[in-house]
């Protein structure tokens, strides 16, 4: 296969000479639109973590180089290389500004760098003076977006800061600069960002802001008049418990023409202070911005002058920093007392509606015939045919051909030679090809049949069937009919067709009828092999025609469903509420409109498209919208807002992690368990519950087990029905049936297909469900005298571990030629519904849509999942130090809130998974408890969670699984990394660690529970843990890595929802080491190759013959990869092409046991990209889908596997018309450069390579 790519590569690139160098610009010419290619990203958010944006000064204020001109060319902007390596960022540029590296910028590991607009003024008044730049351009005041964009044309960060909203106010004027308070936090996130406590900022190394609040001295704006107001004033307040001295604070503005006011009062302790229009010495007017500065430059609060009197809730929280303290509407001024501010609390967001499950893609159905045969593909039909190794002369079919000359003889099809057992029986045997020499490689056959004047004028379409192995061409009366796997073009006795697998009978092909005569029609065919070394030869056809009694109808491909919806309730039992005038902000904008009332205890529902929504959902209100806009399925903000611009409620939305991933297209949308609970907390959503009735859903079909091309047996070794879902879902099954020969002898080969001899509770017999699925058996929900079994799949299933299987019964074996009838019932609970069928290995396998309801939540009525009381909401959980030293004790924080107000928290804590202890946590009156867990020896595991009671008993837990979530520490045992590298440690329970690495359990993509703890001090509760690999690096620990899932709510570096620690270096001159690594920065050095950028680090676990450097992988190839590099690039799906591993064992050599995961086998010949025919289950265990699962689309990977195994010249064309055959160029020779062994195009296994079908594609 790779011979035939480079053979076809080399060619078009020839053609393309002139447009193409491989050195480094892409074929442009010669490609159709749909051709795989790079592409320029459009505005992305989710990106890299490589080098980003850390520190931004776009409003300077320092006036000493231009007293009275703009101060722009003071600007700067800070990136900060968050990796444990040097970067390359040669032909790297800022777009936003008009800034490009120069080729040797090498920023070293940690480093930070500043890009200054001036770099001679900035020296002068930082004394900074290797600053980077020039640029041209300017930063916006009031907002601007930047992108770091590598010399690939891929965005590697982007920041789209602003001065209003979530954006820090004291950054746009102050003198303060815009600055992350934590170097791993989101580029994009606004909350990522604050103003530089320190005037001027911190260029070029780490930044000192904090979001905590200066510890002495805090002094604050609390209320502020409006630029309508008549007067206009000042309220601040003395937040600190000491007076604060005059002279020690002053105000200044935004406007360079409004001088600085000096307080020259001292101030006590919770003292407010007015200051009147007159002592300001100004009217600011509206949109003018106003700081509060101290004595020694440090910014202290920040507030925008609007329309109307602004001021903060009371009592002020001291543990609030003032610059993050939101600005609300007053209801009325009250200057010199306490703020009024009137919110209505009781309008919440009570169900959301983000992504409604897709429509799923419906097969084309050909149209219905009243057939006529004219030649049958069986029977007694008689052919001549000739299977001599000379060829005939290319018109041969011109004229009929004598039994017994030049090779000429006769037989009944279907006639041929293959080793294997086919669908139908061979009729008439030839000799072996392998046996034949000079080998032939073109089959001639020809027969006859009649018709008369009455069938002629009849005649409908003309449908031909055919039986092939391996291509041919079909004449009619000495004209071209059809041809199947063969070039176009002339064909002579040379020519080779592309292969198949085995011969399958084809569905008709339609053809015209006007070739037909009265009288004798001749038919001829010639059977082309696809090589001079094909084993086989299979060769019949059927010829009919007929009249269409029913249309056919096309194929309807995946469609995501529009459907997008918000419910709103009104929790209050006796109000009726006024929301005119309000509006919905942040991810999508609605105005609610005049005369809009929720009624107490009622709902209201804004949809995108109301008159859709209608169709599917009946509710007995009506229904408002549409919306601008749309929700994202991955994470969005919902604001409600009154009508006076004051926030009412607000909820961040995530598509999984501490939210359930059922509402992420699975069926289901979240809904609030309890409407007096916090709803920015995810343990306060749940996902709704199944609508509608149960109903099962029988399913039924037929195939015969098809010999699948392999010849070492490998594929035939184990003898099981195996099923799974293609991502993560539920299920219901019952009356499991596999029948082998249905019209015969109609042999049960199934054991425990109904499990009513099950135990409840427990995982059925003669049943292994792995990995990945879960299974027990429980009561069926229309039949309690019923036994079901009941699967959860946390992730997709795959051809090794990760699903259900049964061993066939009584020992029998797939008989391969065999036809099996399966069957069985299945309900749908949540999540995925694509349930794949299949016997072992890949054989009669079918992926089934079952029946989910099209509507889906409860708008408008009460959630399926509501409660009355959910027990208090707990969050901000950490722990303190990090990773402690020997018996140091280790301070636990957390805090609660609950309507019902919260009684007590109770510290749970078990160190080496001994027995639970329990302490009292302390309060400190405003919401925040803290308890301490006493110190341990070195080496010790800690596991804690938090339990917290309310005033009516109801509890609640965090992490929310208590005993069985994962939060943990590891008592100091000196095996991190002093050589600087970035440590990342992997906290597990060593029970956890045991089964992780277990024999009968290596092969599992199930996550176990773990604590990552990142350079000894950023912790990550909870995270999800697997191996990562092949057999092979699973089951050596040399080699083993780890795939590490993340919370969304806490990104690894602010980006990542996982990554993947790999450790399977192993080159023979530096073994265990991660030299794969210089490739990467060969191939990002290069560019236009897509290449991920890979850090070191120093993994720590419990077991210290796991610990030593590995690479961090990162993007990958995932969504944040691809959204950075293409064009809406996660829409568009990728695929591994992998080999199988398929286990030479079980536990104890029982056919019933546990598969282990070494020693294994490969099967030979390996898949590749070839033609293996429409069916997409024939390629699904190779060619493995990676994203977009829902779509399940193979369409163009098919597409494009036929084109490679078309002969001659024809596959440069039809190769060149799917791929980028420049950039695929560009990585082959990458990989021939640098000598990687295990790879596509080195050695006889061809895998370890992915493919990118763009969304327009």
């Amino acid at each position: 296969m790779f011979d035939r790519l480079i053979d076809a590569r080399d060619t078009v690139l020839q053609q393309f000479r002139r447009t193409s160098k491989l050195a480094k610009s892409r074929v442009t010419s010669g490609h159709s639109r749909r051709s795989f290619r790079m592409e320029r990203l459009e505005s992305r958010c989710v990106l890299d973590s490589t080098v980003v944006f850390s520190e931004i000064m776009y409003h300077p204020r320092d006036t000493t180089l231009h007293p009275t001109d703009s101060n722009e060319s003071l600007e700067w902007i800070e990136i900060h290389n968050l990796m444990s390596i040097d970067m390359d960022l040669s032909g790297w540029r800022v777009d936003g500004i008009d800034y490009a590296f120069a080729p040797g910028s090498i920023i070293p590991a940690d480093a930070y760098w500043v890009i200054a607009k001036s770099p001679a003024d900035f020296a002068a008044v930082s004394g900074i003076a290797d600053a980077l730049g020039p640029y041209d351009g300017q930063l916006s005041n009031s907002g601007e977006r930047l992108q770091l964009v590598n010399n690939s044309e891929r965005v590697m960060d982007e920041v789209t800061y602003d001065d209003r909203g979530a954006w820090p106010l004291g950054a746009d004027g102050s003198g303060a600069s815009l600055a992350k308070h934590a170097p791993n936090l989101a580029s994009a996130t606004a909350e990522s960002w604050l103003a530089s406590r320190q005037l001027g900022g911190t260029p070029g190394r780490a930044n000192s802001v904090t979001s905590e609040p200066i510890a002495a001295g805090t002094l604050a704006f609390r209320e502020v008049a409006g630029a309508n107001d008549a007067q206009f004033q000042i309220e601040l307040q003395n937040l600190s418990d000491e007076t604060l001295a005059s002279g020690a604070f002053r105000i200044t503005s935004s406007d360079g023409l409004h001088g600085d006011t000096l307080l020259t009062v001292a101030i006590a302790p919770t003292q407010r202070l007015v200051v009147a229009e007159q002592q300001l010495g100004y009217r600011p007017a509206r949109g003018e911005r106003l700081f509060l500065l101290d004595d020694a430059g440090h910014l202290l609060d920040a507030v925008e002058i609007n329309t109307a009197t602004v001021a903060r809730l009371e009592p002020p929280d001291p543990q609030v920093d003032p610059l993050q303290d939101p600005w609300y509407t007053a209801t009325e001024s009250t200057f010199g007392a306490a703020n009024r501010i009137d919110l209505e609390s009781d309008i919440v967001i009570n169900e959301i509606m983000y992504h409604a499950p897709g429509v799923a893609s419906i097969p084309a159905v050909p149209p219905t015939y009243e057939l006529t045969t004219l030649l049958s593909m069986t029977g007694e039909q008689t052919w001549r045919y000739r299977d001599v190794s000379t060829g005939l002369a290319e018109n041969w079919y011109d004229e009929a051909h004598v039994i017994g000359n030049d090779g000429w003889k006769s037989g009944v099809t279907p006639i041929g030679y293959d080793r294997d057992q086919l669908p139908l029986e061979l009729a008439t045997t030839l000799p072996s090809p392998a046996t034949v020499f000079p080998p032939i490689r073109t089959y001639y056959f020809e027969t006859e049949f009649e018709i008369d004047s009455d069938q002629l004028e009849s005649a409908g379409t003309l449908l031909l069937s055919h039986y092939l192995d391996d291509g041919a061409v079909f004449y009619l009366n000495g004209s071209e009919l059809a041809r199947v796997n063969l070039p176009a073009g002339t064909i002579t006795n040379q020519t080779l067709a592309s292969s198949v697998n085995n011969a399958t009978v084809s569905e008709p092909i339609e053809l015209a009828s006007d070739q037909l005569r009265i009288g004798t029609n001749r038919f001829a065919v010639e059977v082309h092999q696809d090589s001079v070394s094909s084993p086989d030869i299979v060769f019949a056809a059927e010829l009919s025609w007929g009249r269409e009694v029913m249309p056919g109808t096309a194929a309807q491909p995946f469609r995501e469903s529009p459907e997008e919806w918000l419910e709103f309730f009104n929790r209050s039992p006796s109000r009726a509420i006024d929301v005119s005038g309000w509006q919905i902000q942040a991810g999508i904008e609605y105005t609610f409109p005049s005369g809009t009332i929720i009624q107490p205890q009622g709902y209201l529902v804004v949809a995108n498209d109301p008159a859709q929504f209608a169709n599917g959902n009946q509710i007995p209100s009506a229904v408002l919208g549409p919306f601008s806009g749309s929700l994202s399925n991955r994470s969005d903000m919902i604001r409600l807002v009154d009508s006076r611009g004051n926030l009412a409620d607000e909820v961040q939305y995530f598509d999984g992690g501490r939210w359930s991933d059922r509402a992420d297209g699975g069926g289901s949308s979240l809904e609030l368990r309890d409407a007096l609970a916090a709803n920015e907390r995810p343990e306060s959503w749940a996902a709704s519950a199944k609508n509608g009735a149960p109903q099962w859903q029988t399913i039924s079909y037929q195939g015969i087990a098809q010999p699948d091309g392999t010849t070492n047996g490998v594929t035939s070794r184990y003898q099981e029905f195996i099923m799974g879902l293609l991502d993560s879902g539920e299920f219901l099954i019952d009356d499991i049936s596999i029948v082998e020969a249905p019209s015969g002898a109609a042999i049960e080969r199934v054991q425990n297909g109904s499990f009513d001899g099950d135990e409840l509770g427990a995982e059925p017999e003669h049943w292994r469900i792995q990995g990945t699925h879960h299974g027990q058996v429980v009561v069926d929900p229309l039949n309690p005298e019923n036994h079901v079994l009941h699967v959860a799949a946390t992730g997709v299933m795959e051809d090794r571990f990760n699903h259900a299987e049964a061993t066939f019964a009584d020992g029998a074996a797939i008989q391969l030629g065999q036809e099996y009838l399966i069957s069985f019932r299945a309900m749908w609970l949540s999540g995925s519904n694509q349930l794949t069928t299949r016997l072992y290995f890949n054989r009669v396998a079918k992926t089934h849509q079952l029946d989910r309801s099209t509507s889906v939540g409860t708008p408008g009525a009460r959630n399926s999942q509501a409660i009355e009381n959910a027990g208090p909401t707990i969050s901000k959980l950490s722990h303190h130090p990090a990773v402690p030293d020997a018996e140091q004790p280790v301070e636990v924080v957390a805090h609660a809130a609950d309507p019902q107000s919260v009684g007590r928290l109770l510290l749970s804590y078990s160190v080496q998974e001994g027995d639970w202890q329990h302490l009292e946590m302390q309060s400190n009156g405003r919401g925040e408890y803290r308890g301490e867990i006493p110190g341990q020896a070195a080496a010790t595991t800690v596991q804690f969670y938090v339990t917290a009671i309310d005033g009516w008993a109801a509890s609640s837990q965090f992490p929310s699984d208590g005993a069985g979530s994962r939060a943990l520490y590891r008592v100091q045992d000196g095996r991190a990394s002093q050589r600087g590298l970035h440590n990342f440690r992997i906290v597990m329970t060593p029970s956890d660690l045991t089964r992780l690495h277990s024999r009968t359990n290596i092969l599992s993509n199930d996550r176990i529970g773990a604590t990552v703890i990142y350079d000894e001090s950023e912790v990550f509760y909870d995270v999800g843990v697997r191996l990562k690999g092949s057999n092979a690096g699973r089951g050596d620990n040399t080699y083993v890595g780890f795939n590490v899932q993340f919370d969304p709510m806490q990104l690894f570096r602010g980006v990542h929802d996982s990554v993947a620690i790999d450790r399977s270096g192993r080159s023979s001159p530096t073994p265990n080491t991660q030299d794969e690594i210089l490739i990467k920065h060969i191939a990002n050095h290069a560019g236009d190759i897509p290449m991920m950028y890979d850090d070191l680090v120093y993994v720590v676990t419990n077991n210290r013959v796991l610990n030593r450097t590995a690479l961090l992988m990162m993007a990958r190839y995932g969504d944040e990869f691809l959204d950075s590099q293409y064009d809406n690039g996660s829409a568009g799906t990728t695929f591994r092409l992998d080999i199988a591993y398929v286990p030479n064992s079980t536990v104890g050599n029982n056919p019933e046991g546990t598969k282990l995961a070494t020693p294994y086998s490969h099967p030979t010949p390996t898949k590749d990209l070839q033609d293996l025919g429409d069916d997409v289950e024939l390629y699904r265990t190779h060619l493995l889908i990676r994203n977009n699962r829902a779509a399940d689309d193979y369409g163009r990977m098919i597409e494009l596997s036929k084109a490679m195994s078309v002969r001659g010249a024809d596959q440069v064309a039809a190769v060149a018309s799917i791929i980028d055959l420049d950039q695929w160029a560009r990585v082959f020779a990458l990989q021939s450069l640098t000598g990687a062994a295990d790879t596509y195009t080195q050695g006889e296994l061809h895998h370890n390579i992915q493919f990118y079908v763009r969304p327009e594609d």
